[in-house]
């Protein structure tokens, strides 16, 4: 096994870190995205009586 490429030229290393911490940012940020959505439409469809639109009623009484 490998360790990371150690380039002696800091301003590559420097792109490199960035366009790490950039994906890991990026897929972060989708999962967290995915996991709310989720949870929202799971909580959503556990509420009682909310399930479908609001009705009103027009009409006289």
């Amino acid at each position: 096994m490998s360790g990371p490429v150690h380039d002696p030229d800091p301003v590559r290393r420097r792109e490199r870190g960035l366009r790490r911490v950039g994906t890991a940012t990026r897929r972060t940020a989708t999962a967290a995205t995915a996991a709310a959505l989720l949870l929202g439409a799971g909580y959503a469809h556990v509420l009682p009586g909310v399930s479908g639109p609001a009705q009103t009623t027009t009409g006289a009484s």
